[in-house]
């Protein structure tokens, strides 16, 4: 049982079938200011 979930960001046929050359790194960023402040909650596997 995997842990761990990985959608592939270009269309496939099967994503269960899918290669590493089909997932393709995504960058997530975070705006803020000192009127609008983010977050990021992230959970960890212990």
């Amino acid at each position: 049982m995997s842990l761990l979930d990985r959608n592939p960001k270009k269309c496939t046929p099967n994503i269960y079938k899918a290669d590493d050359r089909d997932f393709i790194k995504a960058m997530h960023r975070l705006y803020h200011d000192k009127k609008n402040a983010s977050s990021l909650v992230l959970g960890s596997i212990d």
